[in-house]
């Protein structure tokens, strides 16, 4: 087994309170600033969607930059790692501020991601030279904005036949083939062929990547399920 990276160790533990008091500030000023009608009973809700929103939206395009400007496919970079830090940091947010709130609005699936990113993914990238498959991963923050979207035009008081709905939806979607499906089964192939001769890494690192592929997958099933196969049976 590998040893911890004490340099990247250093950065973690840099990065990731920064990142907690950053999204923890933007709920509470959420909260103090706006909160639609229609959540005036549920603003904790409300405000863990516009934090969740806007993680998606920085990481999202954090890792598209990064992903665009690699001199190699997938290679391993400070940048990369630091995209993982600062994702850790909202999770660890979002994880505590929800098992604190009374609103209890995360699920037993949300939690377990959180726990497996926060835990897991964090030790694969402090013992395994894994950061250019995460950056690859986090495009998929891309689709979540749209996927966060649709569930904040709920809030607003739109309904699921609103023009605007529907149209997150198809986004969603779309930006989930191309920026969560499509990079994370690529991510899946190549660690698979780059970490053959790193036993250790290979049994941590495919089943991690198998989760992740699982959960998009499985969050776009139920999108599908409620929004357009129910419509045509």
């Amino acid at each position: 087994m590998h040893q911890l990276d004490e340099e990247r160790v250093a950065v973690l533990l840099k990065i990731v309170p920064l990142s907690f008091v950053l999204f923890w500030c933007i709920g509470k000023l959420t909260r103090w600033f706006y909160v639609p009608e229609p959540m005036k009973e549920a603003p904790e809700t409300w405000c863990a969607y516009v934090v969740s929103w806007t993680h998606a939206l920085i990481s999202g395009q954090l890792a598209l930059f990064c992903c665009l400007t690699e001199e190699t496919w997938m290679e391993n970079s400070w940048f990369a790692y630091q995209i993982q830090c600062f994702s850790t940091g909202y999770f660890m947010m979002d994880t505590l501020v929800s098992i604190w709130s009374k609103e209890k609005y995360n699920t037993a699936e949300v939690y377990v991601h959180h726990f497996v990113i926060i835990i897991f993914v964090n030790y694969a990238h402090l013992t395994c030279p894994c950061s250019g498959y995460g950056a690859w991963n986090y495009t998929c923050e891309i689709s979540n904005v749209f996927l966060h979207s649709r569930k904040m035009t709920r809030f607003i008081g739109y309904s699921k036949s609103s023009d605007i709905y529907k149209k997150m939806n198809v986004a969603y979607l779309g930006t989930f083939a191309v920026f969560r499906l499509l990079p994370q089964c690529l991510v899946l192939y190549k660690s698979s062929l780059d970490l053959q001769e790193d036993l250790s890494c290979f049994v941590m690192c495919g089943p991690l990547q198998l989760y992740l592929v699982y959960v998009g997958m499985h969050t776009a099933r139920k999108v599908i399920r409620n929004e357009f196969r129910e419509k045509t049976l």
